[in-house]
């Protein structure tokens, strides 16, 4: 399973409340406006390619639009084997 930790910036508005985090355009989850950045962990289980974005949340529950994408790629799969070295010079120095 991956850990994603990633981080936003408060935004300055008086009746921030908390922040909604994406995966792809599907909510993950929510944190508090206590902390600036404010913090969130994902759990991924699968290797691949993700956009994370993140939208404020008021009081009122008034959502913002999404923040750009932030590109995540995830990939623990080791490139293929290579070939045998081929031996291109010999040479015997006396």
């Amino acid at each position: 399973m991956w850990t994603v930790s990633v981080v936003s910036p408060q935004v300055p508005s008086p009746d921030l409340a908390a922040y909604r985090w994406y995966r792809d355009g599907v909510l993950a989850g929510q944190s508090p406006a206590t902390q600036d950045p404010v913090p969130f962990t994902y759990q991924i289980a699968a290797d691949g390619a993700y956009q994370l974005t993140v939208s404020a949340v008021d009081g009122a529950g008034n959502e913002s639009a999404q923040s750009p994408p932030t590109p995540v790629v995830l990939d623990r799969l080791a490139p293929t084997i290579p070939g045998a070295p081929q031996i291109i010079a010999v040479a015997w120095v006396a």
